[in-house]
């Protein structure tokens, strides 16, 4: 299966202007032959914390990623600030083709982002095609135990990325290291350009079960197309047994 991540700049609190690209460049993954493309964190609006960019579940970035989805043929994923209830998250969600419709979110927020989102609890796996992907969000990309909890389950880790150029080394490393620990493909999808007083560094990858860069970005907007196979992780899984031999760490204070 081939999969798309696309990086790209973002209208800063600009919906209109940014739905009025993002559907070309699903139609260009498409037209590539990619099943499932990957956009990075809040790219309708910026990751903004402003409660005028919230919307409901069936807002304007669900209603817009499952018309493309069915309209191209394919799977899109990307995150929005939705709110239900009173209660805001930084939801990840994907739509497939057939009016499918997976939503998570991001579990661990940064300092100013708890102060207007609640985490998400809970972090599921679902089939795309014979591939079993999850999605994380931002700073969730920092705890590996997450990754871990639910990997035997997982062929594809998907990371919607809004990372400054400050963090540049980070993102590099830790998007290969939950690749190498976890034995699957890692889909990094980070944003470029400037917004809310920050610069992005891009640099998004596709990273395959042994740590291997498939493909990677610099800090132009671009779209990264490569094709994932759950048989290699399965391979690598077998050859090399790295998850069955976890424990988990106790430890004894004396």
């Amino acid at each position: 299966m081939k999969v798309a991540a696309i990086q790209h700049d973002i209208f800063w609190e600009d919906p209109a202007a940014n739905l009025h690209r993002l559907d070309g460049m699903i139609a260009g993954a498409a037209a590539s032959g990619a099943k499932l493309v990957v956009f990075p964190d809040r790219s309708t609006t910026g990751s903004t914390l402003s409660p005028y960019m919230f919307e409901g579940r069936s807002g304007v970035s669900t209603s817009f990623m499952q018309r493309a989805a069915s309209d191209h043929g394919v799977w899109v994923a990307g995150t929005a600030a939705v709110e239900e209830d009173g209660v805001a998250t930084i939801t990840s969600l994907i739509a497939g083709p057939g009016g499918e419709l997976h939503a998570g979110g991001k579990h661990h927020l940064t300092p100013s982002e708890s102060e207007v989102f609640a985490a998400h609890m809970t972090i599921d796996s679902f089939l795309i095609e014979d591939v079993r992907v999850a999605s994380f969000v931002g700073t969730d990309l920092r705890y590996p135990n997450d990754f871990w909890d639910v990997a035997a389950d997982v062929d594809l880790f998907i990371v919607h990325g809004a990372e400054p150029e400050s963090r540049s080394q980070q993102w590099r490393s830790l998007l290969a290291a939950r690749a190498i620990e976890n034995q699957c493909y890692v889909v990094g999808a980070n944003r470029v350009g400037t917004g809310g007083g920050r610069t992005y560094l891009g640099e998004s990858a596709i990273i395959d079960p042994s740590g291997q860069l498939l493909v990677s970005a610099s800090a132009t907007e671009t779209t990264l197309i490569a094709e994932v196979e759950s048989a290699l992780v399965r391979f690598t899984r077998d050859r090399s047994p790295l998850l069955g031999e976890r424990e988990p760490l106790v430890i004894t204070l004396t």
